[in-house]
């Protein structure tokens, strides 16, 4: 996985690329959205939909839910 999330200092959760941290994708507002753009930039669909089900109170997230 190249892309990752990373919350700044209690502010919003940016997708970084995690061979270079400096470089960043994407900024959200929560965790959820922000680990779902990380799993569609890192090309996993399935993750994508495991998170935004997650996120909408529909199914567990995380590997186990995929």
């Amino acid at each position: 996985m190249r892309f990752s999330i990373v919350q700044i200092k209690d502010g919003p959760w940016v997708v970084v690329d995690r061979q270079d941290h400096r470089r960043r994708i994407a900024s959200c507002v929560d965790a959820g959205a922000a680990e779902m753009i990380a799993a569609l930039m890192n090309g996993d669909l399935d993750q994508a939909i495991a998170v935004r089900d997650a996120v909408a109170g529909l199914a567990p997230a995380g590997p186990a839910a995929a």
